[in-house]
């Protein structure tokens, strides 16, 4: 069954979503154990400013700017998002994490996915073709403590807005959404740099 999930801020998204989880989930064990899972799921988040997760004691505005600046810098070590987000040690292969973002979003085979986006909005404002890879097929071949959950992320220009639309393989609702989501929409200003004119997204 499909679930679309609609909220202004990423708690209330979380809130549904957790609600979902605990009445229709199904117990399944992935590769990185047990979990309750729904499938085909959509969340929009309504007011992409309210990207914090405000949740009590959870710390996710620093480790979300950790790790914000760790996709940005293009780094894969993982000393450099263990200070921010402990978590990923669990993932360490020989100092780096196989399924950083940060490579992939600024020099997939050479390319800045997102300068080139960007570009691509420039030359022609209602492209399709703005879509950045994150999952890549050795994903699937090969075998490493951690590969990305995030596949494509997709810019389309329209109304002088743009949005962000995100495909997903794999999401953990309390630990990954909000980084997701505050990382992702934070991705989405960067329509900034096509016309400072245009209504904020």
């Amino acid at each position: 069954m499909a679930h679309h999930f609609e909220a202004s801020t990423v708690d209330d998204l979380m809130h549904v979503a957790v609600d979902a989880l605990l009445s229709e989930g199904v117990h399944i064990n992935p590769t990185k154990g047990g979990c309750t899972e729904i499938s085909a799921a959509t969340f929009e988040l309504t007011n992409p400013r309210a990207r914090v997760s405000r949740s009590a004691s959870r710390g996710r505005l620093f480790s979300a700017l950790g790790e914000l600046c760790w996709y940005l810098s293009g780094s894969n070590r993982t000393e450099h998002i263990a200070y921010y987000v402990k978590y990923y040690r669990k993932f360490d292969e020989d100092g780096v994490i196989f399924g950083a973002y940060g490579p992939r979003l600024v020099s997939f085979d050479g390319v800045n996915q997102i300068e080139a986006v960007i570009q691509a909005l420039r030359r022609t404002p209602a492209s399709r073709r703005t879509v950045i890879q994150l999952f890549d097929h050795q994903d699937v071949t090969e075998r490493h403590a951690d590969i990305p959950c995030t596949c494509t992320l997709q810019y389309l220009l329209r109304d002088g807005r743009l949005s962000a639309i995100t495909y997903m393989r794999s999401n953990d609702v309390f630990l990954g959404l909000p980084h997701v989501l505050f990382c992702f929409t934070m991705l989405q200003r960067c329509d900034d740099a096509l016309d400072r004119r245009r209504t904020p997204a």
